[in-house]
């Protein structure tokens, strides 16, 4: 994952709303000066098989490792929001792929989109896949941490719901 290129798009979010539906995950990234409503600024839709599958399991260790030094830093992660605003003009992303990092006070999640077929030709051909990078998301890393809390508290019902298909 570390030679993957990083998406040339990217956002700020001060925070996410994570929204649920059907089979989906929807990270809702939402911007706001103090005192002004929040508006979104991008969404990125993401399976929640692919999260079960290879995303939390990319993304357990960092999140251990974050967390554990910002409770040590006295910083308290925050939570998602449970809501978003409408998507307006806000551009809307799929993706299935996920690195992350950290640094200070500062995370990115960057996503990426593998098809369905350069998996199929990755398995079967043994040909390189090809990660199609999608946007960076550059947040607070409070605020990274509260996602990645989010995703490990509902992992068990979420893992529930794709070995339901």
């Amino acid at each position: 994952m570390s030679d993957l290129e990083t998406p040339a798009h990217a956002v700020w979010a001060h925070r996410c709303a994570i929204l649920t539906y059907g089979h989906l995950l929807e990270l809702a990234c939402l911007q706001g000066r103090p005192g002004e409503p929040e508006r979104l600024v991008t969404s990125v839709i993401v399976p929640l098989a692919d999260v079960v599958a290879h995303i939390w399991q990319s993304s357990e260790e960092f999140y251990k490792t974050v967390r554990e030094a910002y409770e040590k830093a006295g910083v308290a992660a925050e939570p998602p929001a449970t809501q978003a605003p409408p998507y307006g003009t806000a551009p809307v992303l799929g993706a299935n792929v996920a690195r992350m990092a950290r640094a200070a006070m500062n995370g990115v999640m960057d996503w990426y989109y593998l098809s369905p077929q350069d998996a199929h030709l990755a398995k079967t051909a043994g040909r390189r896949p090809r990660f199609e990078p999608a946007i960076q998301l550059r947040h607070p890393g409070p605020s990274l941490v509260g996602i990645l809390h989010y995703m490990a508290t509902h992992l068990e019902e979420w893992r529930k719901n794709a070995s339901d298909t």
